[in-house]
């Protein structure tokens, strides 16, 4: 919070200061610097410089292998909020495996998103049938990419709801995901 002190309480920023100071032996490197992204995103102005450039910097200052994969991981997710191909290659390099599906399932999910908002419905199909997504992430993008080609190839956009319809059957029957899916899929088919 030392930034929105910083900001708004400018008189009290130094105490805190000092008490974090008197705290510091206790908490980890990572967090004492502020670079994790996720404690500091919507406080602190973005940089706009490439995280690359300060992942060896901080992957030097890491002592345990979970460390590095916790900076591997979030330098992975601000590469691919830009939708940064580099992304994948970080994913790649976390040794948890667990850790690893979760952040590819996340950059996949981001990169499905960007195909979207780019109109290339191809690409999100692309990602939709080989990328790391729950079946609601599937159901999603194979409606919105329908949705994109529905004027241009109807027998495309039915065949991505047909798929859609597929992935939400797979959910389970006392999911609410479920309801969810065949709607969207329903939808899809009204302007159809």
């Amino acid at each position: 919070l030392l930034p929105l002190f910083e900001q708004y309480a400018p008189e009290r920023a130094p105490e805190l200061r000092t008490q974090m100071a008197a705290m510091a032996a206790d908490i980890p490197q990572g967090l004492q610097t502020g670079e994790n992204r996720a404690i500091t995103t919507g406080i602190t102005p973005d940089n706009a410089s490439d995280p690359m450039e300060r992942l060896q910097n901080r992957l030097d200052r890491a002592r345990t292998s979970e460390e590095r994969d916790g900076i591997y991981a979030d330098v992975a997710v601000a590469l691919a909020s830009r939708n940064d191909p580099r992304a994948r290659d970080l994913v790649d390099k976390i040794e948890d495996t667990d850790l690893r599906k979760r952040v590819r399932a996340y950059i996949d999910f981001q990169t499905v998103q960007a195909a979207i908002q780019e109109r290339n419905a191809a690409e999100a199909v692309r990602i939709a049938q080989s990328g790391e997504l729950t079946s609601i992430q599937r159901v999603w993008a194979y409606t919105r990419a329908s949705g994109l080609l529905l004027t241009t190839d109807r027998a495309r956009a039915l065949e991505l709801l047909e798929l859609a319809g597929q992935e939400a059957r797979r959910i389970s029957g006392g999911d609410p995901d479920r309801a969810r899916a065949l709607i969207a899929v329903a939808t899809g088919l009204v302007p159809a």
